[in-house]
C-alpha cells in the first residue's frame, strides 16, 4: 500500500503539470476474504476503517475493499460481494455522469451521495435477509433478480 501511495504522490503532480485534471485517486485492495485472513468476520468493519485511514494518509480519496469471494462464505454475512464491489462502480458512474454534464461535484458531495446509496442498499439487503431467513449474499441476489424481473415485465425483453 505504501508503494501505491508513493506512486500517487509522484503521479498526481506529473499529470497536473501536463495540464490534466486529477479528479480522484482510488485504491482497490485484494479480495475481502484475503484481508480477513485468520481474523474473525466480526472484525471486518474495524479492518475496513483502518484501511481507509491508511489510504487517506497516502493521498487516496476512495478505497475499494476487494470483494467477498466464495472461498470465505462467512464474509458474506457481513458484506456480500455485490455490496462490497458496489462503491467503486457507483463512484465510476458518478464520474461518468459528471463528465456528461460537464459539472463536477466536490469530494464531500460524492461521499454524501455514495453513502446514501450504499446505506439504502445495505438496509434493503439486511431487511430481505431477515425477512426470508437467508444470508446477506443470497438476499442481495434475490433483490437483484426481483428488480430485473420487474423491469423485464414493464419494459419487455427487447426494450
Amino acid at each position: 500500500m505504501h508503494k501505491a501511495g508513493e506512486f500517487i504522490a509522484l503521479a498526481r503532480p506529473a499529470f497536473e503539470s501536463a495540464g490534466l485534471e486529477v479528479q480522484t485517486a482510488r485504491l482497490a485492495t485484494i479480495p475481502f476474504s484475503h484481508l480477513l485472513a485468520e481474523r474473525d468476520v466480526s472484525e471486518a468493519v474495524r479492518l475496513a476503517q483502518s484501511l481507509e485511514r491508511a489510504a487517506r494518509l497516502l493521498g487516496y480519496e476512495y478505497i475499494s475493499i476487494g470483494p467477498a469471494v466464495a472461498d470465505t462464505p462467512a464474509s458474506y454475512a457481513v458484506i456480500p460481494d455485490i455490496l462490497a464491489n458496489a462503491g467503486g462502480v457507483i463512484v465510476s458512474y458518478f464520474e461518468w455522469v459528471q463528465g456528461l454534464q460537464n459539472f463536477f461535484w466536490d469530494e464531500e458531495e460524492v461521499n454524501k451521495r455514495l453513502k446514501e446509496i450504499l446505506t439504502k442498499a445495505f438496509h434493503e439487503v439486511l431487511g430481505m435477509s431477515r425477512k426470508e431467513g437467508v444470508d446477506m449474499r443470497l438476499a442481495a441476489l434475490m433483490i437483484g433478480i426481483d428488480r430485473v424481473a420487474k423491469a423485464m415485465l414493464l419494459r419487455g425483453l427487447y426494450a
